[in-house]
C-alpha cells in the first residue's frame, strides 16, 4: 500500500491514497477497473516472518526490567537472571502494560510471548496491534513461547500487551521475549455483488 516517490536512492515510501494500491517496489499507485474494488488477500504462512520491536515503553518499571529488553532478537531466557525479561511494579488499581513499536506498519498474523518461569501474571493479558484487538494470553501458565493468533487483516505499527485481574489480584507485566509475526498480503480487484457499487 506504499510506493516510492522518486527513483533515486534517497526515495521514501509514501502511503497510497484511499481506494488505490501498489505492488512491492512500485513507483505509482494503481486503481481497480470501473466496477471493481481493491481487497487484501492473505498469501499464506509460507510468506510469514517475525520481527522484533525497535523500541518499547511500559507503565512502570521494577527490578531493572526495562521494556527495551523486548527489542532484542535472540538470547531470550524465561529466567529473570537471564536478562531478557521486562518487569512492571504491579498494581491492584490499574492495569499494567507494555507497548512496543515496530519498524513499519505490518499485517500481523500472530504474536509470541516468552513467559517468565511459568508465572501466572500474564494469563488473560490482552494483546492489541495498533488499535485492533489481536487476542488474549491463554490461561495455562508456561515458561515457553505463548502464541496469540490475530484475526485476518490485523494491521498496525505497535503491539501493546495489557494485564488483567482475571487470574491474579495484582496486574503485572512480566515478559521475557517478544516475536511479532508479520504476513504478506496482496491486493486483488474484486467484482461487486449485484446491486452494489464500489464505495468512494
Amino acid at each position: 500500500g506504499k510506493y516510492l516517490d522518486s527513483p533515486s536512492l534517497s526515495a521514501t515510501c509514501v502511503a497510497c491514497e484511499d481506494g488505490k494500491f501498489s505492488k512491492t517496489g512500485a513507483s505509482v499507485c494503481s486503481s481497480c477497473p470501473t466496477g471493481k474494488y481493491s481487497t487484501g488477500q492473505y498469501l499464506g504462512d509460507k510468506y510469514v516472518t517475525w520481527v522484533s520491536p525497535i523500541s518499547a515503553t511500559q507503565s512502570s518499571e521494577a527490578h531493572g526490567g526495562t521494556a527495551s529488553r523486548l527489542t532484542q532478537s535472540s538470547g531470550w531466557s524465561s529466567a529473570y537472571a537471564g536478562g531478557s525479561c521486562m518487569h512492571t511494579v504491579g498494581s491492584t488499581t490499574h492495569r499494567e502494560w507494555v507497548k512496543t513499536v515496530l519498524s513499519d506498519t505490518f499485517y500481523v498474523t500472530r504474536v509470541e510471548i516468552l513467559n517468565y518461569d511459568a508465572s501466572e501474571y500474564m494469563r488473560g493479558a490482552i494483546v492489541t496491534v495498533g488499535d485492533s484487538y489481536c487476542g488474549s494470553v491463554p490461561g495455562t501458565a508456561t515458561n515457553t513461547w505463548i502464541q496469540v493468533n490475530c484475526p485476518d487483516g490485523t494491521r498496525g505499527s505497535t503491539v501493546t500487551i495489557t494485564g488483567t485481574f482475571t487470574h491474579v489480584t495484582t496486574s503485572h507485566m512480566l515478559v521475557c521475549g517478544l516475536k511479532v509475526y508479520v504476513g504478506n498480503w496482496d491486493h486483488r480487484c474484486s467484482n461487486c455483488l449485484d446491486g452494489e457499487i464500489p464505495s468512494p
